[in-house]
């Protein structure tokens, strides 16, 4: 039957892209604007000389503002964006020679069990084939009509048709992007009954049905290939988790915070990599929220600051230690990971009785840690208290097109 489906695909695909209303309308969608395009360029042309590069799925991608560093800097996360095309796009900007001297990748508790490719939201895999010429991953993907036409990609196709409508009619579209990736959407706050109602609601969505715990050990490898891509090119990279709300975080399972720490902390092993646990920094209140698990801009402007702050400060991460010059306000703290255990999470994650988790792909001796402390012996000898994160991989009411949020008779922006 599939095989069928392929062949009707060979033969019809032809007929439906040539005909003039098809053609038509193809060239409008492509013509939009277009985050991944705009990305895409970003990186190809590297107009702005940027010199860090933000990499990770929604909490990176609303979550950190490349325009509040002090030095250029492209935000190249997406929503559910996973490890695989986090490191496309790394080696992507290296072959195009940016001079990148940091990587910022956001980790989630979904990432370790990630694969867009094959989860609820596959179809944002074509945006990657349209807009960054990636390559279809087998020879039957060449007989999907998704991979050569955009409109057939989109999971909404009349709400595509409208927007092209839209654009054909009124003209240039106001993007719903920064000029530098930075997504502008969640320009509000929720209420705290929004929150609270959605945060349990969000956590078991994104530990259900979208994760696979078979896809750890192709997560690791990705992780140690952006890893080793930063090493070979003099990249200093920084994983960061985003903050989330308390109606969030409290229902994350045990198990699969420990799974991401716990991958990290092998990466990290043999790699000059530093990590940034935000999960509950009482910094980041109701107000800089827009839901359980996404920040808004007020949010977003508190994150950025605080990570341009350590990665661009004269008391730079990567010598070791967090020392008392670093102006960064208490209680926030960072880990430097090695080859010590990963300790658990201070907050009340939701338990489900294999806590420790010991994957066979990550190896007996990566287990969490049993102790009672939470926190990382620093070079100087204390030891802060850690914060614990996640970031949800897609946002909760997202659109379904890459595209625009709002039309405007002007000029375009962005």
């Amino acid at each position: 039957m599939r095989f069928k489906k392929y062949i009707l695909y060979f033969f019809l695909i032809p007929i439906i892209l040539i005909t003039p209303p098809s053609i038509f309308i193809e060239i409008l969608a492509r013509e939009m604007p277009n985050v991944y395009r705009d990305k895409n360029l970003a990186i190809i042309n590297n107009e702005r000389q940027y010199k860090a590069l933000i990499l990770g799925s929604s909490h990176a991608y609303y979550g950190i503002n490349p325009d509040l560093f002090s030095m250029p800097v492209l935000n190249a996360a997406n929503v559910s964006q996973d490890l695989k095309y986090d490191h496309f796009l790394l080696s992507k900007a290296i072959e195009n020679k940016v001079d990148l001297q940091y990587v910022i990748l956001s980790m989630s508790v979904f990432t370790p069990f990630n694969d867009l490719d094959n989860g609820i939201e596959s179809w944002r895999k074509y945006n990657y084939r349209h807009w960054f010429d990636f390559n279809p991953l087998s020879i039957t993907d060449y007989f999907d009509p998704s991979y050569h036409s955009v409109f057939f990609a989109s999971p909404s196709k009349p709400g595509l048709a409208k927007r092209i409508i839209q654009y054909a009619m009124k003209g240039p579209i106001e993007s719903a992007w920064s000029q530098d990736g930075w997504g502008l959407d969640y320009n509000f706050s929720s209420s705290a009954e929004n929150i609270y109602s959605k945060g349990k609601t969000a956590a078991a969505r994104h530990q259900s049905h979208t994760f696979n715990k078979n896809n750890i050990q192709m997560n690791i490898n990705y992780l140690k290939q952006i890893a080793s891509l930063c090493s070979k090119n003099n990249i200093k990279l920084l994983i960061v988790t985003t903050p989330t709300y308390i109606t969030y975080r409290s229902n994350l399972e045990s198990e699969r915070l420990n799974t991401m720490t716990s991958i990290i902390s092998q990466i990290s092993q043999d790699n000059n990599i530093k990590y940034i646990n935000f999960l509950d920094d009482d910094r980041f209140e109701l107000t800089d929220y827009a839901d359980a698990d996404h920040l808004n801009h007020q949010g977003a402007q508190k994150l950025s600051k605080i990570i341009d702050n350590l990665i661009t400060s004269r008391v730079g991460m990567w010598r070791g230690s967090l020392r008392p010059g670093l102006s960064v306000s208490a209680p926030f703290v960072w880990r430097c990971l090695s080859s010590q255990a990963v300790a658990p999470f201070p907050h009340p994650a939701h338990r489900t009785g294999r806590a420790d988790f010991p994957h066979p792909a990550l190896g007996q001796d990566i287990m969490p840690s049993p102790t009672a402390g939470y926190g990382f012996g620093l070079a100087n000898g204390s030891v802060p208290v850690v914060y614990g994160g996640t970031d949800p991989g897609s946002a909760t009411t997202l659109s379904p097109e890459p595209y625009v949020s709002r039309i405007t008779t002007g000029a375009a922006v962005g």
